[in-house]
């Protein structure tokens, strides 16, 4: 088993992302989980912490919620700035 402790938010099913969120959460490492999203995907970042806060309640705190910008290139090589979160997560 991956014994990372950050999930990236992409087009998967959001209960795919629930399932690996349980699993970190219950490991006995006490890891933080980290949540990154980026771009379209930052809403679905805020439904899997909104669907743990609902499932779990008073078992996990919410330790930190970062919000940036970062700038990438299209295909053309173009900059554009893209919208980024980060939410930290641990259970206790």
């Amino acid at each position: 088993m991956n014994q990372s402790s950050e999930i990236k938010i992409g087009h998967s099913p959001i209960i795919f992302y629930y399932k690996i969120a349980i699993e970190i959460l219950n490991r006995l490492d006490y890891l933080p989980l980290i949540i990154l999203a980026r771009g379209k995907m930052i809403y679905r970042a805020i439904d899997l912490l909104e669907i743990l806060k609902k499932n779990l309640g008073s078992k996990i705190k919410i330790v930190s919620i970062e919000s940036g910008t970062i700038v990438l290139k299209n295909k053309s090589g173009i900059d554009f700035n893209c919208s980024t979160i980060q939410i930290v997560l641990k259970e206790f």
